[in-house]
């Protein structure tokens, strides 16, 4: 029905790549390929410090990435 009703407007039918040029253009992370993953990258190493809320109550686990970003030796950088 999307399609059907989005014709007029070019509306075409795409696949994840797509989608990942699309969310890599805008900087906004995949978990478990830019967080996370293989190399345990923290949100803030990847460079997304504003997605962490520390300050919210019911962040169950904050203490386990604060000392994990005390630690922290790398950081990501976005080319642009």
């Amino acid at each position: 029905m999307l399609l059907e009703k989005g014709k007029p407007y070019g509306c075409k039918p795409c696949g994840l790549a797509a989608r990942d040029s699309t969310r890599t253009e805008a900087g906004l992370p995949l978990y478990g390929h830019e967080l996370a993953g293989h190399f345990d990258i923290s949100p803030i190493e990847a460079g997304f410090p504003g997605y962490v809320k520390y300050h919210k109550p019911f962040f169950i686990g904050r203490e386990a990435l604060l000392a994990h970003d005390q630690k922290r030796t790398r950081e990501l950088v976005a080319g642009g």
